[in-house]
């Protein structure tokens, strides 16, 4: 009996109840593939990344003017991390960025789960592509420019493995789906930015 009464005080506690109920569901998602292991992530529009960050003040980044002035941005390392206005939302608020500041590298934030809590994670532009291990460097490298995708580095982690930069945001995820799906290549992922530090 004394452990159902303290139970029931713990899940009618206010505390409890807001930490439970109040992050809001998240609307809009998007698939991609890890390897072999299709993925889900949800689009939180109350956030923006701005990467790039500890270069400049935030007073001087072109991402203030769509950020709700209530709530306080975050940094992590060189990452900003703007709380968005109702109206310009993280998806409206990069295509403006892509206009108004082109030279800046911003990001829609997401989720792995439909509510907005846990960790955030942002595109910072590049995709991993795993390229078949009779492709020569060559190949690869006019593979990339047909995608219009330029080579960072190669990565030690298997045979014909490598990082392509691509514009940051929702867009990288896209485009590694569609490299993914062309079935040209062995494997095609975002390579993502992930925040442990909860918002």
């Amino acid at each position: 009996m004394e452990k159902f009464l303290t139970l029931l005080l713990l899940f009618s506690n206010p505390a409890f109840a807001k930490t439970k109920s109040s992050a809001p569901h998240l609307q809009q998602s998007y698939k991609w593939v890890d390897g072999e292991t299709e993925k889900t992530v949800w689009l939180d529009p109350g956030y923006l990344a701005e990467f790039g960050a500890q270069e400049k003040a935030a007073s001087n980044s072109a991402a203030r003017v769509f950020a709700d002035k209530q709530r306080i941005p975050r940094r992590s390392g060189g990452v900003m991390l703007w709380p968005m206005s109702v109206k310009a939302g993280g998806s409206a608020a990069v295509a403006n960025l892509a206009t108004k500041d082109p030279e800046g590298a911003y990001s829609e934030v997401f989720r792995d789960g439909p509510r907005s809590i846990g960790n955030t994670k942002a595109l910072p532009g590049n995709i991993i592509i795993r390229f078949r291990p009779e492709w020569s460097e060559s190949r690869i490298e006019s593979y990339a420019k047909s995608q219009k995708l330029e080579i960072i580095r190669k990565l030690a982690i298997g045979a014909n493995v490598y990082v392509l930069k691509h514009r940051p945001g929702l867009e990288s995820l896209l485009k590694a789906n569609e490299i993914r799906s062309s079935g040209e290549v062995l494997e095609a992922m975002p390579d993502w930015w992930i925040n442990v530090k909860p918002l």
